[in-house]
């Protein structure tokens, strides 16, 4: 699987299918600072993608990462919305 990894001048998000997260029970464990769609999971650079990681990881799970640079992230968000924040891992959306 090909998944994407978005960063702008400020930041970056892994993104991934919310099923997958769903999936593997660990949609729970994402904190606030990621968001999601109805399709995907941005899933942020400093923590949250690495419970995505490490989880592929023990799932012997194998992907590829396309680095993509966007102007602003909320822009990109606005195209492809309505995202939402992951608020105290409840599953929302």
């Amino acid at each position: 699987m090909e998944l994407i990894f978005l960063s702008d001048p400020g930041h970056g998000w892994l993104r991934v299918p919310i099923k997958l997260l769903e999936d593997w029970n660990i949609d729970i464990l994402i904190t606030d600072y990621s968001y999601r769609t109805k399709e995907f999971a941005f899933l942020e650079e400093d923590c949250d993608a690495s419970v995505f990681i490490d989880e592929a990881k023990k799932r012997n799970y194998k992907f590829v990462t396309r680095y993509t640079v966007i102007k602003d992230f909320d822009e990109y968000l606005k195209r492809n919305g309505p995202a939402y924040r992951f608020v105290n891992n409840l599953r929302t959306a």
